[in-house]
């Protein structure tokens, strides 16, 4: 019994994951939008070079790519769950460009919070299409999200998550047009996780310890 209770013990905690969390709040964009790139290198996590009007099907006056954008009080966008106004990221650009996200550790879970509306009459959000990548640049899901706006109710952020037994290099982004003119695409608090070195260990130990255990009962019986 001691054997079975520190296998699982060490199962258990081998289940804990390192995660990280990019709200964007730490970017200064009292003077506009702030083009993202390799800031959250830290964090684990690197933004692709924006690409330049003409390259790639951007048609974008000042290019395509990835902003952290104030969103300021009385802003019809919602980019929290309680509807806070802060930064968040945001899609610059036309439609149609794959726009991609890097982890520099990779990882085995991925989420983060859509925008959402506030009741407008003239306010409206572009969807878009999501890949999760593995090294070789496979896809190993996709999630698309829907455009949104104008409503006459409250459409709350929606969490987008992906986790997978293969490793997450990378996420890329396609922003899909609402219908109603070129909108934007966002989402807050980029949150992701991998197992720990240490929890691997731990994993490998309970597995082990359970082999031992059923083994010694084995050699009773």
């Amino acid at each position: 019994m001691r054997f079975c209770r520190t296998a699982v013990l060490c199962l258990g905690v081998a289940a804990l994951a390192s995660a990280s969390t990019v709200d964007f709040d730490d970017q200064d964009t009292s003077g506009g939008n702030v083009v993202l790139e390799n800031q959250f290198l830290g964090s684990g996590v690197v933004f692709q070079v924006p690409v330049a009007n003409g390259s790639d099907g951007c048609t974008g006056g000042n290019g395509c790519g990835f902003v952290a954008k104030n969103n300021p009080s009385g802003s019809a966008v919602l980019n929290t769950s309680t509807g806070g106004f802060d930064n968040f990221l945001a899609i610059t650009g036309n439609a149609g460009v794959a726009l991609t996200i890097d982890f520099t550790v990779p990882v085995h879970e991925v989420s983060f919070e859509t925008l959402g509306l506030s009741p407008t009459t003239n306010a409206f959000l572009d969807g878009a299409s999501i890949k999760f990548l593995d090294a070789s640049n496979a896809t190993l899901g996709t999630q698309t999200v829907n455009p949104i706006g104008p409503t006459a109710t409250t459409i709350s952020p929606t969490l987008v998550s992906f986790s997978s037994g293969t490793e997450i290099h990378a996420i890329q982004i396609s922003k899909v047009l609402n219908g109603m003119g070129d909108g934007m695409f966002g989402f807050d608090d980029l949150t992701f996780s991998a197992p720990e070195p240490g929890s691997l260990f731990l994993l490998g130990a309970g597995v082990l310890v359970l082999g031992i255990a059923r083994r010694r009962i084995g050699s009773r019986v």
